[in-house]
């Protein structure tokens, strides 16, 4: 993995022994984009050793299959506040609220927004150039939801826009198979069949 490494809360930086990437298909650009629209936008990183135990860093759990909140749902992402290469403001979060998928593409000129994305729209600016890859987070009693991942949206990162997120959701059958794969105990483990058959909790209220 050369020299491709995470860093997990304050701890030195985790080294990477594997990168799998769904297969990416362009969706085609738009001059009002911020970059070029992707399908499949999703990639699972396998680091050196364990992440657990780490002081202040708590796992995230991943939606049930194809699950996603309503419209009007207020989530939470992580952004740098950068624009064009000055970062404004240190790392910080900042809520997003779900949008109406045919909003979202009369907002970003988009032909179609498929049900492996979620929109989402703002008032205070939402992720920009540096936050692809960032934690689209619901939050509940029972626990903390990736929904989704920061993908694309407007340029200029202004108050008002829409941001388009990988949905996790639609690709669990995919995580589940790849980390599965990738488990020394994979071959008939019952911590995998487990994981596919526990049944979870819905996240739409």
């Amino acid at each position: 993995m050369g020299d491709l490494s995470v860093v997990v809360g304050t701890t030195p930086a985790y080294q990477c022994a594997a990168l799998q990437h769904h297969r990416r298909t362009p969706g085609g650009g738009a001059s009002r984009l911020r970059q070029t629209r992707i399908r499949n936008d999703i990639a699972i990183l396998r680091l050196t050793r364990s992440v657990a135990g780490i002081d202040h860093v708590a796992g995230v759990k991943v939606p049930p299959l194809n699950q996603e909140p309503p419209i009007g749902a207020v989530l939470q992402t992580v952004v740098w506040s950068r624009t064009q290469e000055e970062v404004v403001e240190p790392l910080r979060t900042i809520p997003l609220k779900i949008m109406n998928r045919e909003k979202c593409r009369r907002a970003l000129g988009s032909q179609t927004i498929p049900s492996s994305q979620i929109c989402t729209e703002n008032d205070d600016g939402g992720p920009c150039s540096g936050d692809g890859g960032g934690p689209l987070v619901l939050r509940r009693i029972n626990g903390d939801y990736l929904v989704g991942l920061s993908s694309y949206g407007t340029k200029g990162c202004h108050p008002g826009t829409a941001d388009v997120f990988t949905k996790v959701s639609h690709y669990l059958d995919w995580i589940l198979r790849t980390v599965d794969s990738a488990s020394p105990a994979s071959s008939g483990s019952a911590s995998g069949s487990q994981r596919r058959t526990t049944p979870s909790p819905s996240i739409g209220s």
